[in-house]
């Protein structure tokens, strides 16, 4: 079969929009319940795919436990049969195990769910997005649960709103655990370490465009049919992702080094929060599985993995990850996607590191000058209108105070330093080479999986590997990038 992407399967069209007018009459509060003052929300979904998978016994007696304390504070008088237990209790378990990872990685962590009954059924989201969800939830459990457990004072709960006022946006409810649900969590025995999601969760997911939604930029999750290629391509994962399950992957720190660089994190997600970043993932080290993720509702566009705990670290503290308690070593593409544009012209790259232009940032530090010009350059490659952009966060904004009045004659500054490449800068073919090297990515990991057997963890354009491994590694990437470009790469 051949390596070049099969066309986006034709109906992969928009389900219906949901929008953060999330609303029954239980939530259409008034506008006195809005949260006032700048208040710390860090969110995400529910997910409803969290699975225990030490010890199935142990989380029956859990969701045995849970089931009798909330019918009986709801006063339920007949018990549960058939198909209705088992949508309970498999919502019920995905529920506290995903409030005990969420509180684990960060306690001020608020998950978000819909209380539209209309969400559950085959036109919502839950069903014409079927494969991103778990099918064993429905309405009934989530709204059944999320009251007995409130009723039960073991969680915090903000019920969503709808701001009708013009231009106005509303809030999904949230829910957050307390500590006495934490401890009783941990005192059945259950550890975030043995966490992780089902075995049938979708790891393809294509993605819309960002666009404008009730007041937020948003991305949905696209329907789509399988086709051969994206039947091969979730095979290919699902063997990485059992070799990631079957190895131990750790940070080799002492404990307090850990705990400390958990709450620098933290702290980390408060500053993003108040100078309005976008809000980079919790701290949780159990996150080893990858999904694959195209973008503006294409298999032709992005590709890239995502998911896994490592790609949140930066280079120096990748050096501590070990696996299988054995020292790694990380070799990367150099200036990847800029040295493939100048292989796709024929020309020969003006300097080695294609990032590193002290002319640009004269006035940073090197290792800023190179963070901020590769994320920019990027940036370049992905947009289309100069005057549209800025910086991403308020530290890159300072440092460039030095050198530039604005972010225009700073891109600008790159993109000069650069003349050959003028034809790819806001054209958007950012996303058609990530789709490349995330099929550059794939074939390193299998070629040392099936090859050498060992466990490669990615990070776009870097691979982890055993330190034995290393010039295997090497070999492998060397090959996949000219099997995919039919040029030579530099690896670092």
């Amino acid at each position: 079969m051949s390596d070049q992407p099969i066309p986006a399967p034709k109906d992969a069209q928009k389900a219906p929009r949901s929008t953060p007018n999330d609303l029954t009459q239980l939530e259409n509060v008034s506008q006195s319940d809005k949260p006032a003052g700048k208040e710390y929300i860090r969110d995400r979904w529910v997910s409803f795919d969290r699975d225990y998978w030490l010890d199935r016994e142990k989380m029956d007696i859990v969701a045995d436990h849970f089931e009798t304390e909330i019918d009986a504070c709801q006063d339920r008088k007949r018990k549960r049969k058939g198909a209705d237990r088992e949508k309970f209790r498999a919502t019920l378990k995905a529920i506290l195990l995903d409030l005990l990872v969420s509180y684990q990685a960060n306690p001020q962590t608020w998950l978000i769910h819909s209380r539209r009954k209309a969400w559950y059924t085959e036109r919502g989201p839950m069903g014409t997005l079927a494969r991103y969800h778990n099918p064993l939830v429905a309405y009934q459990p989530v709204i059944s649960i999320m009251d007995g457990l409130q009723t039960l004072e073991l969680v915090s709960y903000k019920l969503g709103f709808n701001d009708r006022r013009e231009g106005g946006t509303g809030r999904h409810s949230r829910v957050r655990p307390k500590k006495a649900l934490i401890d009783q969590l941990l005192g059945f025995g259950l550890y975030t370490n043995a966490v992780s999601f089902r075995d049938d969760r979708e790891t393809l997911i294509l993605r819309s465009k960002k666009e404008r939604v009730g007041g937020h930029y948003v991305k949905e999750d696209l329907p789509y049919d399988d086709n051969d290629y994206t039947v091969r391509m979730r095979d290919n994962l699902r063997r990485i992702n059992n070799k990631l399950a079957q190895t131990k992957i750790t940070l080799n720190i002492p404990e307090a080094d850990l705990k400390t660089l958990k709450r620098e994190h933290q702290k980390k997600q408060q500053e993003d929060f108040e100078v309005g970043e976008t809000q980079r993932p919790d701290f949780d080290l159990t996150s080893t599985r990858l999904r694959r993720i195209f973008s503006h509702g294409s298999f032709d566009l992005g590709g890239r993995f995502y998911g896994a705990w490592w790609m949140q670290f930066s280079e120096d503290k990748r050096s501590k990850i070990m696996i299988n308690d054995t020292y790694t070593v990380e070799l990367d593409f150099k200036s990847m996607h800029p040295r493939m544009l100048y292989d796709r012209i024929k020309t020969e790259p003006p300097m080695e590191d294609l990032y590193d232009l002290p002319e640009v940032l004269p006035s940073a530090s090197p290792k800023d000058r190179r963070r901020m010009i590769k994320t920019y350059f990027q940036k370049l490659l992905n947009g289309k209108d100069l005057s549209r952009m800025n910086f991403d966060s308020l530290i890159d904004r300072v440092i460039s105070l030095e050198d530039y009045p604005d972010f225009v004659s700073f891109a600008q500054a790159i993109m000069d330093q650069h003349p050959h490449l003028k034809p790819f800068f806001l054209s958007r073919v950012g996303l058609e080479l990530q789709r490349i090297d995330s099929n550059i990515a794939e074939r390193v990991m299998l070629t040392m999986l099936d090859g050498y057997g060992q466990t490669v963890l990615p990070i776009h354009d870097s691979f982890i590997v055993d330190h034995e491994y290393a010039q295997d590694l090497k070999d492998s990437m060397m090959e996949a990038y000219y099997h995919f470009t039919g040029w030579t790469p530099v690896i670092s």
